[in-house]
């Protein structure tokens, strides 16, 4: 007899995804070249995948500093909408100073 609402089917689907999930896991580690029983900091493994990847520091720091402007870019390019949008609302609202001075 199963759980109600077919909780046993549940479990066994978690199991099924848990063991996915460990296989693939262990491919990965087979192909960056990780050491079974052996711990590696975040460092060690950013390090052992760019190396599997084929790439070097460099162009590693030139990807993240490409990706770092394109954000900013695309912030600043953000920024100046909403300030002209901003802009915008203002310039309808009538000031009480805006008439123009006599010279």
């Amino acid at each position: 007899m199963g759980y109600a609402f077919g909780g046993s089917s549940i479990k066994k689907d978690k199991t099924i995804k848990k063991v996915a999930n460990k296989q693939k896991q262990e491919k990965e580690n087979k192909k960056l070249g990780l050491k079974k029983g052996k711990t590696y900091t975040k460092a060690q493994l950013a390090a052992k995948k760019r190396i599997a990847a084929g790439k070097t520091i460099a162009d590693v720091k030139a990807e993240n500093e490409k990706a770092m402007r394109d954000r900013a870019r695309k912030r600043n390019a953000d920024f100046k909408k909403a300030r002209k949008e901003k802009l915008k609302v203002k310039s309808k609202i009538k000031s009480r100073y805006s008439n123009p001075r006599k010279k």
